[in-house]
């Protein structure tokens, strides 16, 4: 917004919040490693990022970690039951995206 999109700046923001405690910049971060935008795509270490992040008790985080788990993004092979696992604790922390998930 007024500025060019610039990837790899947004990841030098992203861990600069997320050394910070920031939730969102490290869920963020996280989003940036799985995807490969301004990083070179490394779906573990997203999913370490999510990890922490949901650990923290960040929804989104915790949503983003049983989709890896669910589809078996970055991980040794997909796990349901870690999935709904982790969705139920997003959801649980208000994560709507997860609650619907978990109707699913």
């Amino acid at each position: 917004m007024g500025l060019a999109q610039n990837d790899a700046k947004a990841v030098g923001f992203y861990e600069k919040a997320c050394n910070l405690r920031n939730l969102s910049g490290c869920n963020d971060l996280g989003y940036m490693y799985f995807n490969g935008r301004g990083v070179a795509k490394d779906q573990v270490k997203a999913n370490k990022i999510y990890k922490d992040t949901c650990d923290a008790d960040s929804g989104p985080a915790c949503f983003n970690l049983g989709f890896s788990w669910e589809h078996g993004h970055g991980v040794d092979a997909k796990d349901f039951a870690t999935a709904v696992k982790l969705y139920k604790k997003a959801c649980t922390l208000k994560f709507d995206k997860a609650c619907k998930r978990l109707a699913e």
